[in-house]
């Protein structure tokens, strides 16, 4: 897994049940962060949050389906 960068002060430090540890990537869709479920220091993942204006986008659906599958084919639940 890529290495994660620092939090920014804009950032979360928690979504749900993760806490964020770090950036790992920021794209056209959102940003994507270095998280731990319930802190659980063997549950490591990455956690994908949606920039508002993705939904709108025409092309969102499809990008997003394809970006599930490929996360699915790395993790081996697909």
């Amino acid at each position: 897994m890529q290495s994660a960068s620092a939090l920014t002060e804009r950032d979360p430090t928690v979504l749900g049940p993760y806490l964020l540890l770090g950036r790992v990537a920021d794209g056209g869709m959102g940003v994507v962060y270095l998280g731990r479920h319930d802190g659980r220091a063997d549950s490591l993942v990455a956690v994908k949050t949606l920039k508002p204006q993705t939904p709108a986008e025409p092309l969102f659906r499809s990008r997003l389906r394809h970006e599930i599958r490929a996360a699915r084919a790395l993790s081996g639940i697909g």
